[in-house]
């Protein structure tokens, strides 16, 4: 980085913060570091991290991390600090920001800890059955995906999930016999959270530090795979009862899993995808396009491809070109994004989703509580993605059966087949088994 030391008196500059970053100014950025909201966003609605990220200032990046900057915040494109960083194309840039934007993650967990350790202790025993069918528009793909049962024990303070699939994506996914366990009362022997393959017979300890063990392979992956960003857009969604019946229409009502439940046509649900490749190389880009033709015609990738060089998978992108154009021609930049950094190549597709959800208020958990308890034991993608779900504005009730989409070519229907307050379960169904041997690399393996 370089010392400027025109305009640092200038006390008119509205973003004195992002100019010190645009110009790569020292000791204008290190004077202005802690006199500014270090989230606050320009006019194109990029905050100091976005800036910093994708004219690669490694310094500036890491001096704002350090003092909290948020890497989830988006700018008028849509895109996030951490996204901007996997697209810009460097190693270590993409490392930092993904490793301290999971740090964040568990801070804000562990500070939840004491309120859900009481909204534990005052709610009565239980046991919760999920059901889970996968479902694809793409012909094969439908026939190729599974179905799980999730279920869900909670005694006291502990709570198990037991699960067949740990992983799913566009590519594969990973079946098997998983259990993870959470019971603080194992805190002092870090077996508080873990998981369990039983099949196998091995546990992890998840421990922080374990949970970025797969950090190196994930930066691998985000520089030479496609960065997409499925959002569903809920802003104008709306709920219509649905409606039964040929020719005496009438509100559609049934009973699911015993509980009494009136059916919602969910409008204006939209998913909108963005695709970005300026990260990638050539033969990035013709190797992903083979791998979703082979999906698209039932043929699904079993390993690595033959003939491929692994010497040259997660390597550092040379770096742009600086800006041709100035602060002030930033500031005043009125035709999209301005020519900052890598250039975008961005591909969008927006697709409408017709989906359905069953409330019931006769269920006896209520929404917020089943959020906090997914909370815990969350680190199934398709498990977060009901969480998130029902994190949103739902009609009265509870939703006991439900459609959500988790990928842009995969979706899920989800039954609340099963709920039974429980008095018999056993402290030791909540520990981990005497004959289980510890394996530090199950999680990453599985994720």
């Amino acid at each position: 980085m370089k010392t400027i030391l025109t305009d640092l008196e200038d006390d008119s500059e509205e973003f004195p913060l992002h100019r010190a970053i645009f110009q790569d100014d020292t000791r204008g950025f290190l004077d202005q570091l802690y006199r500014q909201n270090v989230n606050r966003q320009d006019m194109h609605g990029n905050t100091a991290l976005h800036l910093a990220v994708m004219l690669g200032r490694k310094e500036m990046i890491n001096k704002l991390l350090e003092i909290g900057a948020s890497a989830k915040i988006n700018n008028k494109q849509g895109w996030n600090s951490l996204e901007e960083a996997f697209c810009y194309g460097d190693r270590d840039i993409n490392k930092m920001v993904l490793q301290y934007s999971r740090i964040k993650s568990a801070e804000l967990l562990a500070s939840r800890k004491p309120y859900l350790l009481k909204l534990l202790s005052e709610l009565g025993d239980f046991y919760l059955e999920i059901r889970y069918d996968f479902q694809s528009w793409i012909p094969f793909l439908s026939r190729w995906l599974p179905s799980d049962t999730c279920k869900i024990y909670k005694r006291g303070c502990a709570i198990r999930m037991d699960t067949t699939i740990a992983n799913i994506n566009q590519r594969d996914w990973s079946r098997g016999d998983f259990s993870v366990i959470y019971n603080p009362t194992c805190e002092s022997t870090g077996k508080n959270l873990a998981l369990m393959d039983n099949k196998k017979m091995v546990y992890q300890k998840i421990r922080q530090e374990q949970r970025y063990s797969d950090l190196e392979e994930q930066v691998t992956a985000n520089m030479s795979l496609d960065m997409v960003a499925p959002q569903i857009s809920t802003k104008p969604i709306t709920f219509t009862r649905a409606m039964a019946g040929w020719f005496f229409q009438h509100e559609k009502s049934e009973d699911i899993a015993g509980f009494a439940s009136d059916y919602y046509m969910v409008e204006g649900l939209t998913l909108v995808t963005k695709k970005r490749r300026d990260h990638l190389t050539a033969d990035d880009v013709k190797k992903n396009k083979s791998v979703i033709k082979k999906l698209s015609t039932g043929i699904f990738p079993s390993g690595p491809e033959e003939n491929e060089d692994h010497s040259k998978k997660g390597k550092s992108l040379p770096p742009p070109p600086p800006p041709k154009i100035s602060w002030e021609e930033y500031k005043n930049w009125s035709d999209g994004r301005p020519p900052v950094g890598r250039t975008p190549v961005v591909k969008t597709n927006s697709k409408e989703l017709k989906a359905v959800v069953a409330m019931s208020q006769d269920f006896p958990l209520p929404v917020s509580v089943l959020v906090d308890i997914l909370e815990i034991v969350s680190p199934f993608k398709h498990i977060g993605k009901l969480r998130d779900f029902c994190k949103s504005k739902l009609p009265p009730g509870f939703p006991v059966y439900l459609e959500i989409p988790l990928l842009p070519t995969i979706s899920a229907k989800i039954t609340f087949q099963k709920f039974e307050w429980r008095n018999d379960l056993t402290a030791k169904f909540f520990t981990i088994p005497g004959a289980y041997a510890e394996d530090s690399k199950l999680y990453s393996d599985l994720f």
